[in-house]
């Protein structure tokens, strides 16, 4: 039985009040108040047993197992690892702890972590100095088609992870936040013969940011791409998967697969989950190192 806060709160989300996202934001975060150290891979972050997520990481399962694990197998075999979307880190410890050891070290491979939500920002960056990874630089700054500032829609649910800068049922319209694009924050700072892993979960923006990202993910001679895929979201934005695959084939990726997680898909690989992950490969060598991977984790993707 749904407590009297609860209900008042789920009818107040139905009403354009003004100013109310920063109330409800505040009530989300109040979940955080009571966060316990604990372990996740080869450190350790903050974690609160109220959200879903982390809450299955502080009773010892691992989230996404199998996109950690592409992740980390990439970055052991030398890809610098970009984060569009990081939330709390999860992702980006990952790729950092893998950075340890493997064909690279620490002091080669970088990690850039992007993520525009301030809060959700601010504990990304307390993880990443309570594991003193120094070759991470995060940035408070979200990816779109141009630059500029957007609306943040700030998600009702227990999950911070689904603010989004699409309109869509399940937000509130809440602050405008600054939006750069992947050309401008990556041609200065990467070298095209350089390999690279990019993940991009932004809640149904996918699009908007790879048509931001078009000069640099062109240039580039050697990627492997996570993209989430939501159709349901992206059809908010009259877009489709095959809209994402289109700007992905225009940059010279060839090969797509797949990533039946655990989190989207049962042990027959059936779906559980309106989203799935996608892995893109462009370049001989990003293919090689797939190739060396555990095929039963991935199924080609329907063209």
């Amino acid at each position: 039985m749904k407590s009297p806060l609860v209900t008042l709160l789920n009818t107040l989300d139905h009403l354009p009040i003004p100013g109310y996202w920063r109330l409800r934001r505040f009530i989300n975060n109040r979940r955080y108040l009571h966060l316990q150290e604990t372990p996740y891979l080869d450190g350790k972050i903050l974690a609160s047993p109220l959200m879903k997520m982390e809450r299955d990481l502080v009773n010892g399962s691992l989230y996404e197992p199998v996109i950690i694990q592409t992740i980390q197998h990439f970055v052991r075999e030398g890809f610098n690892f970009i984060d569009v979307g990081a939330n709390i880190g999860l992702h980006t410890l990952a790729a950092a702890f893998a950075s340890r050891g493997g064909a690279a070290h620490d002091d080669t491979i970088t990690v850039h972590a992007f993520e525009l939500e301030p809060f959700t920002f601010s504990r990304l960056s307390t993880h990443i100095r309570l594991n003193q990874l120094h070759q991470v630089a995060a940035h408070p700054v979200g990816m779109g088609e141009r630059e500029g500032t957007l609306r943040l829609n700030i998600a009702v649910s227990r999950n911070n992870g689904n603010h989004t800068l699409i309109e869509r049922e399940g937000t509130l319209p809440g602050p405008t936040v600054r939006i750069s694009t992947m050309d401008k924050e990556l041609l200065p700072a990467t070298l095209a013969e350089v390999p690279h892993l990019v993940k991009i979960d932004v809640e149904g923006f996918e699009a908007s940011v790879l048509r931001g990202g078009k000069t640099w993910l062109a240039r580039q001679q050697q990627l492997a791409l996570i993209i989430e895929c939501s159709p349901h979201l992206l059809a908010v934005q009259n877009e489709t998967v095959q809209n994402l695959i289109a700007l992905l084939d225009a940059a010279g990726f060839e090969n797509y697969y797949v990533i039946l997680d655990p989190e989207t898909f049962d042990a027959q690989g059936n779906s559980t989950d309106p989203s799935y992950n996608m892995l893109c490969l462009k370049g001989d060598y990003a293919q090689a190192v797939f190739d060396k991977a555990d095929e039963s984790h991935y199924r080609a993707a329907v063209r």
